[in-house]
């Protein structure tokens, strides 16, 4: 724990783990996400937390609509990440390519999360905090 407060519903530790209670695990697919309980030391609450592993990352950037930069071969600090995307700053999604995922990470990527609509609705309407929404096209 690095800041006090009210502990969030939905948030990330280092390296873009997620971290969820019950509440959100409840939403979860089990055949889209991994959840391994964990216990957070100093927390004085009584919510169960898990680590939410996603199981699927998708091709789905339309690269001819998006604003991207991509690693290089010759990079100095990742030459191993070459071909994958170094930061979208504008993505544009290809929805052929999702095959009915409510949840994923980008392939290549690894950063950011994509839901359909249906579970930002549930995540909405449970009122699920830590999250932030950012439309897709």
């Amino acid at each position: 724990i690095r800041e006090n407060g009210t502990p969030l519903d939905f948030t990330f530790a280092d390296f873009s783990v997620i971290i969820v209670n019950e509440k959100v695990a409840f939403l979860l697919n089990e055949e889209e996400c991994q959840l391994i309980p964990v216990e957070i030391e100093g927390l004085k609450n009584k919510h169960t937390y898990f680590i939410v592993v996603l199981l699927n990352s998708v091709d789905c950037v339309d690269e001819n609509r998006s604003n991207f930069e991509k690693y290089e071969a010759d990079d100095p600090i990742r030459p191993d990440k070459a071909g994958h995307y170094k930061s979208i700053y504008e993505l544009h999604v290809n929805k052929n390519n999702i095959n009915g995922n409510s949840i994923f990470r980008i392939d290549k990527y690894g950063v950011d999360i994509i839901i359909n609509e249906d579970l930002k609705n549930k995540f909405e309407k449970l009122g699920v905090t830590g999250v932030k929404f950012k439309d897709v096209t």
